[in-house]
């Protein structure tokens, strides 16, 4: 009912899914608006607008998953050079060890 959207929207939750509306669900449709197309309908009829808007909607996921990736390979790559760098140190480490016990010994 009306009373019951109105607590919803009040609450701190409601609130809170307010501020997550205007900085993500907005972004993108207004993404889609200015970039890709969706400012005015390029075909008639609602089920050729959906197929507009459904294709659109794939175009910008697959944006987002590109840059996804290229973050992942960029964590990975960093991810490499740390540990190389610490077998590196630990191979140094482990000589100098040697050469104390063996002239310890």
């Amino acid at each position: 009912t009306y009373d019951n959207a109105c607590k919803c929207y009040r609450s701190s939750h409601g609130q809170n899914l307010q501020k997550l509306r205007k900085t993500v669900i907005e972004g993108i449709m207004g993404e889609a608006k200015e970039y890709h197309g969706m400012g005015k309908a390029k075909f008639r009829g609602i089920n050729k607008v959906q197929i507009q808007f459904l294709l659109t909607a794939t175009a910008i996921n697959l944006k987002k998953m590109v840059k996804m990736l290229e973050r992942n390979e960029l964590e990975i790559s960093i991810l490499r050079v740390v540990f190389r760098t610490c077998r590196f140190i630990k191979n140094i480490l482990e000589k100098r060890l040697n050469n104390l016990i063996f002239l310890e010994a």
